[in-house]
């Protein structure tokens, strides 16, 4: 959050940055204390907020990308976090709808979300700048995997566990906790690899 509030977006641009900061703060704290409001509509509301907050920084972004004022060099800092932090708002959009119950299937919202999500980390890929970046590609494995599409996810976590040991990450310092998730995660998805193909094989038998 720190590093969203300092990001060189143009003096008048910064009051609505530090709102929505304070926004994802307190968007995160209700869903970690499971604070939904009650029901369908509490998840629901919560959802939205976190969409809110990723089209809000997605205008934040265009604002930027079009201010002669900016140098181009903050441009492109400006315009990678929030862009990442858009791409974050709409994939927690989806998690809280999938954590919500309620008499409504909410999978097809969720997943208008994560694909949401997916679309602004799949664009910030195409630019050759974040080839090797490995958040990027685990935030975008992580999305694969709500979305149910394991064997995408898992070349997405190889290639960041990859990008980790082979090129330098600017946006990791050492003793950040993703250098030691990302390969544990990996690790994770290789066991959970046999016991699904296992599940599924032991439901065809019994078909």
């Amino acid at each position: 959050m720190g590093t969203l509030i300092e990001l060189p977006v143009g003096a008048s641009r910064k009051p609505k940055l530090v709102a929505l900061t304070e926004e994802v703060q307190s968007s995160f704290r209700d869903f970690l204390n499971g604070d939904f409001g009650g029901g369908q509509d509490g998840g629901k509301k919560l959802a939205e907020r976190f969409f809110d907050i990723g089209e809000q920084l997605e205008l934040l972004a265009t604002g930027v990308a079009s201010d002669a004022s900016l140098e181009a060099s903050e441009k492109e800092i400006g315009l990678y976090y929030l862009h990442m932090e858009a791409a974050l708002s709409y994939y927690w959009a989806g998690r809280v709808l999938g954590s919500t119950e309620s008499d409504v299937d909410p999978a097809e919202r969720a997943d208008e979300c994560f694909s949401k999500s997916l679309s602004v980390y799949s664009k910030l890929a195409l630019d050759p700048k974040y080839a090797h970046d490995a958040i990027l590609a685990y935030r975008m494995a992580n999305v694969l995997t709500a979305q149910n599409q394991s064997e995408l996810a898992l070349v997405k976590l190889r290639e960041a566990a990859k990008e980790i040991e082979t090129h330098d990450q600017p946006n990791l310092r050492e003793d950040h906790f993703l250098r030691v998730r990302i390969p544990r995660q990996l690790g994770v998805a290789y066991w959970e690899k046999p016991q699904v193909k296992c599940a599924r094989s032991q439901a065809l038998m019994e078909m």
